[in-house]
């Protein structure tokens, strides 16, 4: 899905900054500063539903606030 979305905001017109994430950390400041810029919060930019995070953290609901989406 990541080369798809890629590819569909590669051919708008939007000025687009790529980072690859595994060979880029990211900052908790720096992924704030990204969901802000969207309009999101934190936990939005995270794919809860993904098999990966399943497993860690199951399928229920998470209470967490914008620092422990960040850890």
């Amino acid at each position: 899905m990541g080369k798809q979305t890629y590819a569909y905001v590669k051919s708008s017109t939007k000025k687009l900054l790529a980072v690859d994430l595994s060979r880029t950390k990211v900052t908790a400041t720096q992924w704030v500063e990204i969901a802000n810029s969207l309009n999101l919060n934190v936990s939005e930019l995270i794919n809860t539903g993904h098999p990966d995070f399943i497993k860690n953290y199951g399928m229920d609901s998470l209470d967490m606030n914008e620092h422990d989406w960040l850890i």
